[in-house]
């Protein structure tokens, strides 16, 4: 990839892990010649990844895309010699004791298409959200380090940035008319959250939080409050009328400990 752009050499796993890869990729669009849409109906993963070039400077913007998903993919399956779904079955879904077969789907030459579509039921699911909320830690065997949960669940690291290590970070916003209102509000309260501004021309600013969500593109999400103990799975389609990651975060907060 570096002789498509020297950007490529300052480029970092984790800045992939992160999203701020600054990959030239669009993620939203109708155009069915667009990448996305040839990540999900195209018949070679690997010579699209192969052809990426750079929009921005690794780590100056956040922006997802899924293709930071299957690139992480191709890194895995290169430094292990083991394709992607050996990997997960290996050291993910027998050691959960996951209770059903999954399904993921592969390209016309069976590459894994890592950035999405992987089937499962909402108990498996589960599993892997109590996990995270036991730090690693599976019926008394570390599965995942402690400190790589602790990193990509920390509420500090999650508000600054919004995404760490694949998870998003659940969000709470207070709205403000302008920034100077914004800026009053953080200094009375001693915060030091940077202040946004939406597409509708509010200001804002997001406060800390210690829940947190895998998430997938039609509402699917498994959350984990570690403050109530509460995992919630919520698998199904998008509906445009309801705010379903809203919902779940709301109930997983309501719940007493």
């Amino acid at each position: 990839l570096a002789k498509n752009d020297e950007r490529f050499k300052r480029l970092t796993i984790q800045h992939v892990l992160d999203m701020r890869s600054g990959f030239a990729y669009k993620e939203r669009s109708f155009n069915p010649f667009s990448k996305i849409v040839r990540s999900y109906y195209g018949a070679d993963l690997k010579k699209m990844v192969s052809k990426l070039k750079m929009k921005n400077e690794p780590n100056k913007v956040f922006e997802y895309m899924s293709i930071n998903t299957q690139v992480l993919a191709m890194i895995l399956e290169k430094a292990t010699g083991k394709t992607v779904n050996v990997l997960l079955q290996e050291n993910l879904w027998s050691p959960l004791g996951a209770e059903s077969d999954a399904l993921w789907s592969v390209d016309n030459d069976d590459n894994i298409k890592a950035f999405c579509c992987i089937n499962a039921t909402a108990l498996d699911f589960a599993k892997l959200g109590r996990l995270y909320l036991n730090q690693g830690n599976w019926n008394g065997k570390q599965i995942i380090s402690k400190e790589w949960v602790n990193i990509t669940t920390n509420p500090d690291t999650l508000a600054k940035k919004r995404y760490k290590n694949q998870f998003w970070a659940t969000r709470d916003f207070k709205y403000f008319p302008d920034s100077l209102s914004a800026i009053k509000q953080l200094e009375k309260e001693h915060l030091g959250y940077p202040v946004e501004r939406n597409a509708d021309g509010r200001y804002f600013y997001a406060k800390k939080v210690y829940d947190y969500k895998a998430q997938g593109m039609f509402g699917q999400s498994v959350y984990v409050n570690p403050q109530n103990k509460v995992i919630i799975v919520r698998l199904g389609g998008r509906q445009k009328k309801l705010n379903f990651h809203g919902f779940v975060q709301e109930i997983g907060r309501s719940i007493p400990k």
